[in-house]
């Protein structure tokens, strides 16, 4: 495993949102995005943003 040498995420000015208007509840965030950074809201069946700073710079 190689460690990671850039800027650390807490210091990037940008962090993943959910349009809570446009989501569907279909869960494909979930589905897609390997560190947790989305969860989903049973009582609101829709996904919200509960980890922001897991999302990585260039994810596949």
């Amino acid at each position: 495993m190689t460690n990671w040498r850039g800027i650390p995420r807490e210091e990037i000015p940008w962090y993943p949102t959910i349009d809570g208007e446009k989501c569907i509840g279909c869960r494909e965030c979930l589905n897609i995005c390997k560190n947790d950074v989305f969860v989903f809201d049973e009582a609101r069946q829709k996904s919200t943003v509960a980890h922001p700073c897991n999302c990585v710079v260039e994810c596949r």
